[in-house]
């Protein structure tokens, strides 16, 4: 494991033309300031995204906290 201060264990993940992008954030709030972001983009037209996820680090491994958006709802 590397050290705190490097360490990110929140993780967004946008699906964008069935590819998913994953971005690792410090802070849960750092995660959600990326999902508003992409949801703006996604109001203006500047983003096709179809689905954003955000997944937490827990015992070894990333786990689904959130699905914080999916096309249609």
């Amino acid at each position: 494991m590397t050290t705190s201060s490097s360490f990110k264990p929140w993780r967004v993940v946008i699906t964008d033309g069935g590819v998913d992008t994953p971005t690792d954030h410090r802070t849960s709030q750092a995660a959600y300031d990326h999902v508003v972001a992409e949801r703006e983009a996604i109001a203006a037209g500047r983003s096709a995204a179809t689905a954003i996820r955000i997944h937490v680090w827990s015992d070894g491994d990333w786990s689904l906290y959130e699905l914080a958006y999916t096309a249609g709802h």
